[in-house]
């Protein structure tokens, strides 16, 4: 079975049309791959515990929600609702900020003389550390990223860096057209209702 996988992994590699898989897949699945013959090797070996636990590590990892905002703070309803969420679904949480802000390079200074990268950056190391007090509140666990620039650029980064993001909500300020298509993730937009108070 291992050798026709192989050949068959040969004729896609020397074949000239394009190649399907993005490079961050490829690199997941050539680790996955290098992890279960790892897996067998010990298997053979006799060493039946560490091959099931080799082969456990992807589990292992809870999935993740991401929750993009390109304010500096996230409002009180929405930390407490993805929470809620991510505390019956049982994922941890990926809070991110981007500054955004269209005409104004991260950095330059605002009529009164603050820095609107550093204000932005205070701002969102506040709300990130009230979401965090509040997911430990549940169980969850809570990762605070600050980007600054593109939103998609932003959101491409994360997809990297970060395993496992089942799915996006977005704040009310963020489009669902600014979510790229290649990102391959749900997203939801939080909009506050009218009923609630």
């Amino acid at each position: 079975m291992i050798k026709r996988l192989m050949d068959r992994i040969r004729k896609v590699g020397s074949s000239k049309e394009p190649k399907a898989l993005s490079l961050e897949k490829s690199g997941r699945i050539r680790e996955k791959c290098e992890r279960t013959m790892a897996a067998i090797a010990l298997a053979e070996g006799g060493a039946h515990s560490d091959a099931r636990e080799l082969m456990l590590q992807d589990r292992l990892v809870r999935p993740k929600i991401l929750v993009i905002g390109k304010k500096p703070r996230f409002e009180e309803w929405i930390m407490d609702h993805v929470v809620l969420l991510a505390s019956r679904m049982e994922h941890d949480i990926v809070a991110m900020n981007v500054f955004t802000e269209p005409g104004r390079e991260p950095g330059r200074s605002r009529a009164d003389g603050s820095s609107s990268l550093k204000a932005f950056q205070e701002d969102a190391a506040r709300s990130g550390k009230l979401f965090g007090e509040k997911a430990v509140q549940y169980g969850v666990s809570c990762v605070h990223l600050v980007k600054f620039g593109d939103l998609r650029k932003a959101i491409r980064e994360v997809k990297l860096e970060v395993r496992r993001i089942e799915f996006v909500v977005t704040t009310p300020e963020v489009g669902g057209d600014e979510i790229p298509a290649d990102a391959a993730w749900t997203a939801f937009a939080m909009n506050p209702s009218k009923d609630r108070v």
